[in-house]
């Protein structure tokens, strides 16, 4: 018996036909088996939107309508059984809603977005909802209301003199020459001063005391003073020396 012999570009083909079914081929999980009934009818505003899809899904079906726009809302309806569910449309004209449908193998069906229309009917609109698709805001910022300062007024620091407070002086005055002159307890200070008149050059002043009682020989026979400091005004100071 004759054995055939397989080259290596057969398997390749092989591999390469494989590959392409698996790209081409999607999993069954993402195959959608239903889908919405055409045409969709015309969404009106405030008016009932009748749903509709095909079979082949697996219920529970959960449906969202996402609103497009600044309504910054959207609506579900689920655990819906049937292949049909009817929508009360609570939004203004001029938005556009799209819808999904989930079954419950995640499978998912979609359509939209359709533009909803104009009625007089408004008694499905809140209050607070607005009322078209770009509507328009106008925000205004309070003026702040504020009373201006009561302004001092102004004086001219050339007119204007400060207060002024006398203070007493704690020291009495210097004493002059003449007060050394009628003093009479001062001996010889009159001759001294007027020699210190005469002669404004010299520095210290001689002052001449008595002789004490011969007994008390310890007793200085003279004093001599401390040289004079004048100020000037004029003063003499007299110190020991």
């Amino acid at each position: 018996m004759e054995l055939r012999s397989h080259t290596p570009y057969a398997a390749l083909s092989w591999l390469v036909i494989c590959f392409a079914l698996l790209i081409l081929v999607p999993p069954a999980s993402t195959q959608s088996s239903f889908a919405f009934l055409q045409p969709l009818p015309t969404p009106v505003q405030c008016q009932t939107y009748a749903f509709a899809w095909t079979s082949g899904g697996t219920p529970p079906y959960n449906l969202i309508v996402s609103v497009s726009g600044n309504w910054g809302r959207a609506y579900g309806i689920n655990g819906l059984e049937g292949q049909g569910v009817p929508w009360m449309i609570p939004v203004p004209a001029g938005y556009a809603v799209s819808f999904e449908l989930f079954d419950n193998a995640s499978h998912v069906a979609t359509a939209g977005p359709l533009t909803i229309q104009s009625s007089d009917d408004t008694s499905c609109l809140s209050s607070g909802a607005p009322t078209s698709s770009s509507p328009k805001s106008t925000i205004t910022s309070p003026v702040p209301t504020t009373s201006s300062p009561t302004k001092a007024p102004l004086t001219d620091p050339a007119t204007s003199v400060p207060p002024t407070s006398e203070v007493p002086s704690s020291q009495p005055p210097a004493p002059s020459v003449g007060d050394f002159l009628e003093n009479p307890g001062c001996v010889g200070m009159r001759r001294d001063a007027q020699s210190a008149r005469q002669h404004p050059g010299r520095t210290g002043i001689r002052v001449k005391r008595s002789r004490r009682s011969p007994h008390h020989q310890d007793a200085p026979s003279e004093i001599e003073t401390q040289s004079r400091d004048r100020d000037t005004e004029g003063n003499i100071s007299v110190g020991e020396r």
